[in-house]
Parts: structure tokens; C-alpha cells; sequence
């Protein structure tokens, strides 16, 4: 296409662009990026090559989302486009935007170099598609290979162009050379990355530019605050700089020293914003590091400080073993980069296994480690983990610093000072997105400032004339040196406090510098000395455990009948604290594995006086446990049928307090002697108003009844479990089986061999199940070929539907619904894929199908 042509087609494009609302929700400061462009289309004296734009954008802002708008528009003008990403996981980003928000005609190709057999598209795919989204490496080795040829492409986006545009790159190359006939748009949030990548001399001065204070201001960005953490470390200060930042083999020796990876756990235990009611235990957010060997260790230490404060994991019910078990939480173990990612998987799956399974309420890894030798699934679990708050923080060097998007991290702690100021905004930015579930978030940006460090700037700072060279860089100078930034979901947040747990103790107030940002003094700073706040207490605040505090502890609260999580609800109304207090009581009644020989002295202090105050428990009364009493018992479960979940669950109020295990005791152990009255009586009197169990055929359980349940199983594939879900979803009425997980217990029955007989109606409803479904050969999951899906995709573009919306109208996960339009899905549950074409083809408003593929390019 002659340059004049494309020139109108993009005019045009922009101004759709400009004046359409198009299918993706625009931000107005967005438009007003588009609409500069259209000014400089239509500037007649302006001396640059009008076909390349380059916006100079901070991370967070949007460039996924403005790149799709302009996608969208420029393929109504008939244009065939490419988006070049640095790296896989931001073309899945780009992609997931064009697959879920898109409903129109477009063909969209997702092309990159991890891509397995039969998943990538084919060449014929590619040479027919409206755009294609790919990686850097891949562009570079379809050209080479003759697979792409470039003039059948009018226009290239260039997300994060900064990485690879220095002079002599295959990039810039191609840019100058290969696609000189196109029009090309970089976007970066890094436009002068250093000296030799600065994007302006390749694509000219930005359209537009928003940096990071401006992003927040327009609520592009949440609001945003900065401190610095003095670590009490000497590591030895190098300022030797290697393609603009320090040398990582040096700065990784000077840094990774255990009482200065502490500083993580700690800040991570302590910190609190009384202000914005912010406290960062719980929370989740990114730790950067100087090297993998620093993350590990980083991450080691975190895992063995958090775990007991947080109660987010334990070896119980994980499947591993003792070393293993120790290896995530020991630093100093020898072990292979391999090996630890062996455990670390393992143990993400456990997780993500009993997070379906619902086993456990709020299972979580504190800290996970990702670096450049990750694999690929395992990166995916580390990512779908973190999002469902399974993964409090991520330890890693360089991998989250560019082009990750996680709206649900709310603090970011720089544990290696960097020179580099486009890694510092970037580093920065990652977790100040706007989380769609809380838009008055508040992130939190965190220095690390050691000691020689801070001597070095003194002493340039006792000198006017003195500037220290390649000084650190800190996220307040990126903020203007302010120490915070607000929108208008949270406009006080610079009102607000830093504190930590004890408020007279700490020194938290956020970084502020007042003073050119040339220059590095830091006379106004107000330094942050992080503190323990849940295993190591300082020696002003702990003392020795001794028996007799152990003996006293034990003998009030057995007088007065107050657990220790009951003491610790009454002596704070702070969740955390009471997790702090309820930590160090444990210690000191030897209730806890961990730190035994030191504990809090005013938490001691305060128990045992608020328990000296309390009156003594008034004895409950017992009843003798005889045979007439278990009996009388065991005959009225036994007459309405019912088992003692149930029977605790319908009689029992649940301030009481009572668990069935207690009612099995007093039927079966021999050791139980007494049982309380009024707990017994309540259970009486309530099986004297049921009815008798009504009498129900039985199917008895032979050796050849069981058998064809498990051979029906293992031709299906299907757990206990599954049948479970199946029969409840269906609505099957017990009043017995309903409630909780009675009906997956009861239906295990069928395996025990000690069960003589099982229902015949809940045999039958079990065999029916199973013989429904197809055998493990052919699945209950239908395979998505590209001809599979691209009839999915013709029927919703014919149906006029968007994902979000065909998830409201079945009823179904939004997730759950996009993967099946998704181009990296390789197969999709039976019932859901039956459910999505038998909506969809009803639903037809006769709209044309998928556009054919045009005839051959001259």
C-alpha cells in the first residue's frame, strides 16, 4: 500500500478512535493521548516521519488497552497489523484483551516460540489474519526463515520497545529497514532507558508522555506511597555501573547477607498505615532482588519468619517430606536451583489442589521464588496462585520487573538498590495498578538503605559543591521527591501515618525530599528501624520462660475456663496483634513447636492480670456415664437414623461449643466417664421429637457390587468427590446427605468393608451417574482444535455476545467461560462446551460469519 493511502487510513482510524467508544472501556486521559496523535497526522510542519508515534507512558497507565483500541480501529480501514512483545507472557496479556473484550470480525494470532506442536497457528493461519500478535525472537526468526514477509504487514506496534532498540540491534533493523513502508507505534513506559536505547532517536519526540505522578493524579494509577528502611547493614558500597546499573555480580555478593534478607519479614510482620487503616500482613506484593541466589534466600527466610504469624501452611496433608518441608524454609541448605523448584511446584499444586477442594480456608505460601530457569507451567501456577492469594509475596530479580500487570499486589520493598532510573519506575509501578475490587487502594514502595550508603551521602551532603557519584536511586525521587502521591479515590493519603505495631517505638514517616533531583542529600529523610514484632521480641521487651510462668499460666486459665485465643480476643481488638499475642502465650505454655525460650513480658504481664481479675469458671455439671446412658443414647441415633455430625449440628447451639467427636466418645471409648448434663439431655430431647427412620430397601454389598463400582470409576476417571458434586448440583433431596460433605462420606461407604448393606436409591443414583459418562479414552473434555474453536468464535460474533456477557447468561465463572475462547486452551470441559454452542446457536441474530482469507498479495 503506497505511504499516502496508509497515511488517510490511519487518520481515519485515529479519529474512530477519537470519537467511538469501540468495545474497550478508554480512560479520557487516554483520548487525549489518540487525539494528540491525530493533531501531529494533520501537522504540515511537522519534520519527522509521520508514520511513527512513540508514547512515552508509565507502567500501569494502560498501553495493553490502547494498543487494542487502535488494533480494533485500524482493521475497519482494511489494515493487517503486528504486535511485537518482548516476551510470552505479555503476548498472553495482549491476547487475553483481544479474545475477551473483542466482538467483531477480527482474526487475532498468537505467535511465540513456546508455543507447543498442533497449538501454533499454521503459516496459512498467519498469512490470513487480521493481526498477530508476537514475540520479539519469533518476528526475528520467521523473517530470517522467509515465514513472514513484512510487506504483507501495514502497521507494527512495538510494546517496551526501549529493550532491544540500540544501534547495531536486529530490532532497530528491522524498524528502519524491513517495515520503513508501515506505520509503527512504540510504547514503553522507559522511553530513554540509557545512552544507547533511547526510543526518540529511532521513532522521533513522544506524542504524548504521562509519568507516574501524572497516572496517579488522573486516576489512571492508586495512590502511592514511598519510605526507606535503614537495614543496620554494611555491604560493602560498589558503584561500578554495568549497562547503567551496578554490577549484579557484585551487588548480589554485597547484599545477599541474612540479618539484611530479614529486613522483608520483618517490614512485612510490622508495617501499618494508621491513616489508611493499611496493614501489610496478609497483604500481597513483589520483593526485588539482586540475583536468584538473593531471592532464594530472601524468600527461605520469609517463609520461616511469616509462616507462624500468617498460619498460612504446614507439611500436614502436602505430601512432603522433612527436608523438603525445611528447604523452603532454611536459607542456608545447599540446593540447586532444580531442586528448590521441584519442592516449590510441588508444593504450589497441594495448594491449588486443596483451594479446589476446599480443605482448607486460607492456604498460603508466603513467599515463592521465580526466576529466568522457571518453566513455563510452573511460572502459570506461581502467577494463578499469587491472584488467588495463595502466594503472599514473589522474590525475583529482574522477572517482574517489566510488562507483569497485578492489580492485586498493594506493597513493592527494593531489597538491591539500583541506579538505573527506568528500573526504578518500573520496579515501582508493578503493584501501584488500580485494582478493580478496591479503588481506593493505597500501594507501598519500599527502599532498602544500608549503612556505608548512608555514609556516603552524609558526607556528600556536608558539602554543597558535592554530588555522590552514581548515588542509589530512590522511588521518591520518581515521585518528585514527594513522599506521597493521591487520586480521587483516596485524596488524604499524605495526612496519613506510618506506624508500626508499637507505636512508641517506631521511627516509620515516609521519605521526603525536598531538594533538587540532581542531587542526593538526605538531611530530611526520617529512616524506618524495622523491629520484630512476632517471634523476636528485643531484650527490653522478652525474658526467659521459666516453669513456674508456664504453671501460672496454665493454672489461671484452667480456674477462670479462658483459652488462650479467647485471652488474646480480650486483650486487643487488633486482629494482627491478637495473632502476635496469641503467639507468645502459646510459648509460654509450651503449646507451640517454635521459639520456646523467650516471650513478650507484657503480654505475660497483661494475661495474667487480666485473668487475675476474672472470677472462677462455674463448674459444669457431669453425668455418670454408664451402660443405661449410652445405651439410651445409641438406641434413639440408631431409631431416626442419624449420626452424631448431624445430631451436634441440629441440637447443639453453637456457642456451646460441642464437637461430635465428643458424642462418639461417650458412645465408644470405655476411658469416658463423665459427659456434661445439659449437653446430654438437649441431645435426648431432641431425638424424642423426631419421627422413626423410615424404612428404605438396602442393597447388600457384595464383593461383586463393589467391584463395579470401582470398574465404573476407573473407566470414567471420576473420584467420589466428583459424583458428589454431580448429585448435589442435581438436586438430590436427603435430608441426611445435604447438609456439609454427609453424601460424599455416605456414598465412601460403599467401599468399607465392614458396611454390610447401602441404599438402594443412593446405589441406583451413583450407578446412573457413572454410566452417563463417556469413558477416560474419550474424556469428559472435548479437545479444542482451531477448527473447534473458530466455530466458537463464528457463533459468537453471530450471537453478539461477549465473553463477560455468555458467562452472566449460563450462569457460569467468568474465568472458567474465557478459557474456552482463550487460543492457548487445549481442551474444555464436556457440559461446558455443550452448554456454550447450544446458547450460542440459539441464539443467532444472523450476523455474517468469519471473514474469508484474502487472495494472494502482489
Amino acid at each position: 500500500m503506497e505511504r499516502t493511502a496508509l497515511l488517510e487510513r490511519v487518520k481515519t482510524g485515529v479519529v474512530e478512535v477519537v470519537n467511538s467508544p469501540g468495545p474497550l472501556a478508554a480512560r479520557p486521559r487516554q483520548i487525549v493521548s489518540f487525539d494528540r496523535l491525530d493533531d501531529r497526522l494533520n501537522d504540515p510542519s511537522y519534520e519527522g516521519d509521520p508514520l511513527k508515534a512513540y508514547y512515552d507512558i508509565a507502567g500501569g497507565i494502560g498501553k495493553g488497552v490502547m494498543i487494542a483500541r487502535a488494533v480494533n480501529a485500524f482493521i475497519a480501514q482494511g489494515l493487517r497489523l503486528l504486535v511485537v512483545v518482548p516476551r510470552t507472557e505479555l503476548g498472553n496479556q495482549q491476547n487475553d484483551k483481544f479474545e475477551i473484550h473483542f466482538n467483531n470480525e477480527a482474526d487475532i494470532a498468537l505467535i511465540h516460540s513456546r508455543q507447543l506442536k498442533g497449538k501454533a497457528p499454521t503459516d496459512e493461519d498467519i498469512d490470513s489474519a487480521d493481526a498477530a500478535i508476537i514475540t520479539n525472537s519469533s518476528l526475528i526468526k520467521r523473517i530470517r526463515s522467509g515465514r513472514l514477509r513484512p510487506l504483507d504487514w501495514d502497521g507494527v506496534f512495538w510494546d517496551e520497545a526501549h529493550l532491544d532498540i540500540g544501534p547495531g540491534t536486529e530490532t532497530r533493523r528491522l524498524i528502519q529497514e524491513e517495515f520503513a513502508h508501515a506505520f509503527q507505534m512504540a510504547l514503553t513506559a522507559s522511553g530513554e532507558y540509557d545512552s544507547i536505547r533511547n526510543v526518540a532517536n529511532v521513532f522521533g519526540p513522544p506524542v504524548d508522555s504521562i509519568n507516574t505522578v501524572e497516572g496517579v493524579e488522573g486516576n489512571l494509577l492508586a495512590s502511592i506511597k514511598t519510605s526507606v528502611v535503614r537495614s543496620g547493614v554494611r555491604i560493602g558500597f560498589g558503584n561500578i555501573l554495568v549497562k547503567g546499573d551496578y554490577d549484579p555480580v557484585q551487588m548480589q555478593k554485597s547484599v545477599n547477607v541474612s540479618a539484611r534478607n530479614m529486613i522483608s519479614a520483618q517490614l512485612y510482620a510490622s508495617f501499618a498505615d494508621r491513616g489508611t487503616g493499611y496493614r501489610m500482613l496478609g497483604e500481597r506484593g513483589i520483593i526485588y532482588c539482586a540475583g536468584v541466589d538473593h531471592a532464594r534466600q530472601t524468600a527461605a527466610l520469609f517463609n520461616r519468619e511469616i509462616d507462624p504469624v500468617l498460619a498460612a501452611y504446614t507439611k500436614t496433608g502436602l505430601a512432603l517430606s522433612d527436608r523438603d518441608y525445611q528447604l523452603l524454609r532454611q536459607p542456608d541448605i545447599e540446593v540447586t536451583r532444580m531442586e528448590y523448584d521441584r519442592v516449590q511446584l510441588q508444593l504450589l499444586r497441594s495448594l491449588w489442589k486443596n483451594r479446589e477442594r476446599g480443605r482448607y480456608k486460607s492456604p498460603a505460601l508466603p513467599a515463592a521464588l521465580i526466576h529466568g530457569s522457571t518453566s513455563t507451567m510452573h511460572q502459570e501456577l506461581i502467577h494463578d496462585c499469587f491472584d488467588y492469594g495463595l502466594i503472599k509475596a514473589v522474590a525475583n530479580a529482574d522477572m517482574w520487573t517489566f510488562g507483569i500487570d497485578k492489580p492485586f499486589a498493594t506493597f513493592g520493598i527494593n531489597s538491591t538498590p539500583t541506579a538505573s532510573l527506568p528500573r526504578c519506575i518500573q520496579r515501582g509501578t508493578r503493584p501501584d495498578r488500580l485494582d478493580p475490587q478496591r479503588y481506593d487502594k493505597v500501594s507501598y514502595i519500599f527502599d532498602v538503605l544500608d549503612e556505608d550508603v548512608w555514609e556516603a551521602v552524609q558526607e556528600a551532603a556536608a558539602s554543597p559543591k558535592r554530588v555522590m557519584r552514581n548515588a542509589p536511586i530512590l522511588f521518591a525521587q520518581v515521585l518528585n521527591w514527594r513522599p506521597s502521591v493521591s487520586n480521587d479515590f483516596m485524596p488524604n493519603v499524605a495526612d496519613s501515618v506510618d506506624i508500626a505495631a508499637d507505636p512508641e517505638e517506631s521511627r516509620i514517616v515516609p521519605a521526603h525530599l525536598e531538594i533538587p533531583p540532581d542531587q542526593l542529600v538526605m538531611d530530611h529523610i526520617q529512616l524506618l528501624e524495622v523491629y520484630n514484632t512476632f517471634q523476636r521480641a528485643t531484650e527490653k521487651q522478652s525474658i526467659p520462660i521459666t516453669d513456674e510462668m508456664r504453671d501460672t499460666l496454665k493454672r489461671e486459665s484452667k480456674r477462670t475456663g479462658i483459652g488462650l485465643r479467647r485471652l488474646s480476643r480480650a486483650m486487643s481488638d487488633d486482629p494482627v496483634e491478637q495473632q502476635f499475642i496469641e503467639l507468645n502465650l502459646k510459648y509460654i505454655a509450651g503449646y507451640s513447636p517454635g521459639n520456646n525460650n523467650i516471650a513478650n513480658q507484657e503480654i505475660y504481664d497483661n494475661g495474667i492480670t487480666y485473668l487475675g481479675g476474672q472470677p472462677d469458671e462455674i463448674p459444669e455439671k457431669k453425668l455418670t456415664v454408664t451402660a443405661e446412658v449410652k445405651g439410651r443414647l445409641a438406641g434413639e441415633m440408631a431409631r431416626v437414623d442419624i449420626g452424631a455430625i448431624n445430631l451436634v449440628r441440629y441440637a447443639i447451639p453453637p456457642e456451646w461449643d460441642v464437637k461430635e467427636y465428643q458424642v462418639r466418645a461417650l458412645l465408644s471409648n470405655p476411658n469416658v466417664k463423665e459427659f456434661p448434663e445439659r449437653v446430654y439431655w438437649t441431645l435426648i430431647e431432641y431425638l424424642a421429637e423426631q419421627p422413626d427412620k423410615k424404612e428404605e430397601p438396602k442393597i447388600e454389598l457384595t464383593e461383586k457390587v463393589r467391584l463395579f463400582v470401582e470398574q465404573e470409576l476407573k473407566r470414567t476417571e471420576k473420584t467420589v468427590g466428583d459424583i458428589d458434586r454431580a448429585l448435589t448440583k442435581s438436586g438430590y433431596e436427603k435430608e441426611r446427605w445435604t447438609k456439609g460433605r454427609n453424601l460424599k462420606v455416605a456414598i465412601q461407604r460403599i467401599f468399607d468393608p465392614t458396611v454390610r448393606s447401602f441404599p438402594q436409591d443412593l446405589y441406583d443414583l451413583v450407578v446412573e451417574h457413572l454410566a452417563e459418562q463417556p469413558d477416560r479414552n474419550s474424556g469428559g473434555r472435548v479437545p479444542m482444535t482451531p477448527g473447534t474453536r473458530d466455530r466458537l468464535r463464528d457463533l459468537k460474533r453471530g450471537a453478539g455476545l461477549t465473553v463477560p456477557q455468555l458467562a452472566e447468561v449460563l450462569g457460569r465463572d467468568y474465568v472458567e467461560v474465557s478459557r474456552v475462547f482463550a487460543a492457548s486452551t487445549t481442551s474444555v470441559p464436556r457440559d461446558l462446551y455443550t452448554e456454550c454452542i447450544g446458547h450460542l446457536e440459539a441464539n443467532q441474530m444472523g450476523r455474517p460469519p468469519k471473514k474469508q482469507p484474502p487472495g494472494p498479495r502482489a
